[in-house]
């Protein structure tokens, strides 16, 4: 009977170090080449734009990120943040700035996204925002989308985007 125990022990002890290593990647940063290929004059007529829009509206609680995105926490909290990898659920409108006409939204509803696959301010953001977080970003075209029209988004669109953070996977 001793035996089995201690072998039941090595096995469990085995899938626990296994777990701990060698498994799936958890990148928390975008790579340098992705951000370096934003085009830096259109950011920088995008940095100028969001700025004063974020003047005018008296959005004094703005932080920003290295990059370039500024951002609101709108309800911190704390815990573990998504990877890069991971699938985010994310409640979520989207305006353009400074018209502010809503160009998508979630509804309401809570969605599901491999992180990976979205647009590269939400790549660079959500590693940062723990499962709960509430957040209003101000992205600057170049890392939403860019000189491509999508949908209702005119090219080289400045976003403000509201959302909540309600699940990783």
């Amino acid at each position: 009977m001793r035996l089995k125990s201690i072998f039941a022990l090595a096995i469990l002890v085995s899938l626990l170090l296994a777990a701990g290593c060698g498994g799936p990647e958890c990148n928390k940063t975008v790579s340098s080449d992705k951000i370096d290929a934003v085009d830096q004059t259109q950011l920088a007529t995008d940095a100028a734009t969001i700025d004063a829009y974020l003047t005018t509206n008296n959005v004094a609680n703005a932080q920003k990120n290295p990059s370039g995105i500024s951002y609101v926490i709108t309800k911190a909290v704390s815990g573990g943040t998504p990877c890069i990898e991971n699938q985010i659920t994310v409640v979520y409108d989207v305006k353009l700035i400074p018209s502010l006409k809503a160009v998508d939204s979630s509804k309401g509803a809570a969605v599901p996204f491999k992180l990976s696959q979205l647009i590269l301010a939400w790549q660079i953001m959500f590693p940062q925002f723990p499962k709960g977080t509430k957040a209003v970003l101000y992205v600057p075209s170049g890392f939403a989308y860019g000189a491509t029209a999508t949908g209702a988004i005119p090219a080289n669109s400045n976003l403000i985007f509201t959302i909540e953070l309600v699940g990783i996977r």
